[in-house]
């Protein structure tokens, strides 16, 4: 088991103390990705990832996209471990598995706390790393918990 601290800030100043101070407590951390569309609320421009690189730390991207396919090479760009796409606004889940995959990247599938699990497709469900469960509704941070995610799990 290996839990993955989330940065979800729009703010570079808080991007970059926040991955300084887990420098050395783990090497894997999730970048949380808005583009203003998926949800109300928008990230930092992913590309600005690659100015605070830190030798032994990976990025995990957590993409909450229209169009999370278009977003792959982005990802492979910050030299990203591994890519999450929310399957909400996703055209063919395999087709984003294939091209993450393409890219050398490790590939989840996240669903949202409202859409229902039947939208994620059982042939992707086997070819993925991950499926990440979201506990609150996508794109902002600070939320309450809510327990309908763990029937999902």
């Amino acid at each position: 088991m290996q839990i993955i601290p989330t940065i979800l800030t729009n703010s570079l100043e808080d991007l970059e103390e926040k991955t300084k101070f887990l420098e050395g407590r783990t090497n894997l951390v999730q970048i949380d990705v808005i583009d203003g569309k998926f949800a109300a609320n928008r990230t930092f421009p992913l590309e600005r990832l690659n100015d605070y690189q830190i030798p032994n730390l990976f990025w995990d991207i957590h993409l909450m996209v229209r169009n999370p396919f278009s977003w792959v090479e982005k990802c492979s760009f910050v030299l990203a471990q591994r890519v999450v796409g929310h399957i909400e606004f996703m055209g063919d889940q395999l087709d984003f598995i294939d091209r993450a995959e393409s890219e050398g990247m490790e590939v989840g599938l996240a669903v949202d706390l409202p859409t229902s699990l039947e939208l994620l497709s059982q042939e992707a469900l086997f070819r993925v790393d991950l499926v990440l469960i979201l506990s609150v509704k996508a794109g902002l941070g600070g939320q309450k918990f809510d327990a309908e995610a763990l029937k999902k799990v």
